[in-house]
């Protein structure tokens, strides 16, 4: 996905002016009670990441949120539990385009459906895949590990987050952009847990995201990351190569982190919900915070824009996974 110039700072009201003390609360029914926040994974990994951040910023206007780690098939336990619950305003997911671009055109029964169950509430952040390897392996480029592979068939192994994740496309990508690489597929329920076994020497290699935890097991030496598979050098490892600088053009994997309540939503419920979100992606601390972790902000706009830029998205990344010939059973 390439890098995107967006309306990061269209919203110019800062949080307080959306939701004065206890004022909105007095004037509205919503919210009365706790809002639960579907993450569709374990804790740890991107998707938790962000939807803390997240809510640690909108839960003093709106009162309790509970983060709710919804993980299993590859995000649609979360997803769909979403899907499925009363469109009242107290249940929010954080999904994006994974769950609701790539996977549903790579599905043949899909238990979603990306478009008709959900209302598009905000997008967020974009989150790019890298190359981490064990240090033992004997190579210290993108370029070198490819040739270790050619040289090695079916002797890697590289871990990633079930079928139809970036973590698992990028793998894909670079089998393919190395000339047809023979490496063993090792799905895992998250990401931390292929990175655990990279540190213990059981599997050699992932593709995830990078985060600021990523990027201190490789300063640490316990992991090493090659490239990064991105337009664009990233200020929280600003020394790590692009895939593209490392020798491997068109490696580019990531994923755009989205807000979605159940179709049928009130408007008034998800407009309040994006004016929350656009606030806290234009306040300059949040914006450092998410940059230092690794995450770009990528606010749209409101409903409709965020509509917009969503099926945009989906028109141009659909055509080009269906084209990878990768199914979803």
């Amino acid at each position: 996905m390439e890098r995107r110039k967006l309306l990061v700072g269209a919203s110019a009201v800062g949080l307080n002016a959306l939701l004065g003390p206890g004022q909105a609360r007095s004037q509205s029914a919503y919210p009365n009670r706790s809002i639960t926040f579907i993450v569709p994974s374990p804790a740890g990994g991107v998707y938790d990441l962000n939807g803390r951040l997240l809510v640690d910023m909108i839960k003093p206007k709106l009162g309790t949120i509970v983060v709710d780690n919804r993980s299993g098939g590859t995000a649609w336990v979360g997803v769909t539990a979403a899907a499925r619950a009363a469109p009242d305003g107290y249940t929010v997911l954080l999904a994006g385009s994974a769950t609701h671009i790539l996977q549903p055109a790579m599905m043949t029964v899909q238990p979603y459906d990306p478009v008709k169950d959900f209302s598009p509430i905000a997008t967020l952040t974009a989150s790019w895949t890298c190359v981490a390897i064990n240090p033992a392996l004997p190579v210290h480029n993108l370029k070198e590990l490819a040739a270790y592979a050619k040289d090695n068939p079916g002797k890697l192994t590289t871990g990633f987050r079930g079928i139809g994740d970036p973590t698992h496309l990028a793998g894909e990508l670079f089998r393919r952009l190395g000339g047809g690489l023979d490496i063993l597929d090792v799905p895992y329920r998250a990401v931390p847990q292929a990175i655990n076994d990279i540190v213990g020497g059981s599997l050699q290699m992932a593709m995830p995201h990078i985060t600021s935890n990523i990027n201190q097991l490789h300063q640490a030496g316990k992991i090493r990351l090659l490239s990064l598979n991105a337009p664009n050098r990233i200020p929280l490892a600003p020394d790590l190569p692009t895939s593209r600088e490392a020798g491997l053009d068109g490696m580019i994997a990531g994923t755009d982190f989205y807000l979605y309540a159940p179709a049928g939503t009130p408007v008034p419920i998800l407009a309040l919900w994006n004016r929350l979100a656009g606030a806290a992606l234009s306040d300059p601390a949040f914006r450092e915070k998410l940059v230092n972790v690794g995450l770009e902000p990528i606010f749209a706009g409101d409903l409709e824009q965020t509509a917009a830029y969503i099926e945009k998205e989906r028109q141009r990344w659909t055509p080009i996974v269906k084209a990878m010939g990768i199914k979803i059973d």
